[in-house]
């Protein structure tokens, strides 16, 4: 990252055992910064506003300054955007080995490829920072103050995807690394979402269990949120670092809703998406509203969509309980054992050397 560095030579590693005591030392650093390949996070800074043309994208590596608990706080959830990686493998998604009768069969999953989704779901403070528009339906607080921390609640499918117009075209079109258009940004899949829910447990709920015991502790639910939504990031994560997967608001996928494939020990469905068109568009993670089957891991919510009187096709409807979590793809050639590229040099005037 940028910042003040020393560099410390130590000239014996060398083999300098001898240096004179008057002499010149011209020192060139060349860097590579860290890929898409290499980061566990990836930062997008949305101070400049909803004008900014250029959205800064920062990638770090796991540290001591830079674990899951230190992003929650105001900074990282108004201001800033924060994805963590997830790495590919394979799960069970769904609810049980039998027809269930609404399409979620369990059965074997493989994500083939990286990807990102942020570690809370959306907020208004954020929406507010690249769009200027906020739809929630709580934009107060008690004290009148604007709720800035509570998830957007009130977005259609639409919305949330308008190419110019939506966040997540928006920082298609202004995320940057480098001088690099960052790119990708989406909402993940349903096969993306379960699996970074589940956080690799394989029970209703992905604190590993299958009762609602410690339900309080994890999710905002029409048994404590007093039918309102609450700041992202007060309940506990789950084991990967991701807020509010249950509860608070239901989380948008990039799907349209299909039936899973039959219960198989063997047959596993890779990088799996649904049809191009069903008129069913599919939420994950229940909310604060009474719909409590939604809440577990493996739950679905499917809205039917309208016909749209003015551009054609269908548009999703939309309530005072949709919001979305961002996801980003992996940029091209940055797939699993990847090389980190060296994208640059610099040289660095005035450097100074301590010889220790």
């Amino acid at each position: 990252g940028n910042g003040a560095h020393r560099v410390t030579w130590n000239a014996a590693d060398d083999g300098l055992e001898f240096l004179a005591k008057d002499f010149s030392l011209t020192a060139r650093l060349a860097y590579a910064p860290i890929a898409e390949c290499e980061a566990d996070y990836m930062i997008i800074d949305l101070a400049a506003g909803k004008d900014a043309t250029e959205y800064p994208v920062r990638l770090v590596q796991t540290g001591t300054d830079y674990s899951s608990a230190n992003f929650n706080s105001a900074l990282y959830k108004q201001s800033r955007l924060v994805l963590k990686k997830v790495k590919a493998g394979e799960f069970w998604m769904g609810v049980n080995n039998v027809s269930s009768g609404t399409g979620t069969t369990r059965h074997r999953v493989r994500l083939a490829r990286d990807y990102w989704l942020a570690i809370f779901e959306t907020t208004q403070g954020q929406i507010r920072r690249v769009t200027g528009v906020v739809k929630s339906g709580f934009q107060t607080d008690a004290t009148g103050e604007l709720a800035v921390e509570r998830p957007e609640n009130h977005i259609s499918y639409d919305v949330t995807m308008h190419p110019t117009a939506g966040m997540i075209g928006r920082l298609n079109l202004r995320a940057k690394i480098g001088e690099n258009l960052a790119g990708g940004f989406n909402l993940p899949s349903e096969a993306e979402w379960e699996y970074a829910c589940r956080a690799g447990t394989e029970t209703k709920y992905n604190w590993d269990s299958d009762t609602t015991e410690a339900l309080d502790d994890y999710a905002w639910t029409s048994g404590n949120a007093n039918r309102m939504t609450h700041p992202v990031g007060r309940k506990l994560p789950n084991n990967w670092g991701f807020y509010d997967m249950h509860g608070n608001v239901s989380e948008w996928c990039r799907d349209w809703a299909y039936v899973y494939p039959l219960y198989s020990p063997t047959h596993v469905s890779t990088n799996p998406v649904g049809s191009v068109w069903t008129r069913m568009k599919v939420l994950r993670g229940g909310s604060y509203h009474p719909n409590f089957g939604a809440l577990t891991s493996g739950g679905r919510e499917c809205t039917q969509t309208v016909p749209n009187q003015t551009g054609g096709g269908y548009t999703p409807l939309y309530s005072t309980q949709f919001g979305f979590r961002l996801f980003k793809e992996m940029a091209a050639g940055d797939g699993l054992g990847a090389d980190p590229v060296v994208q640059g040099t610099a040289t660095l005037a005035n450097l100074k050397v301590d010889f220790n």
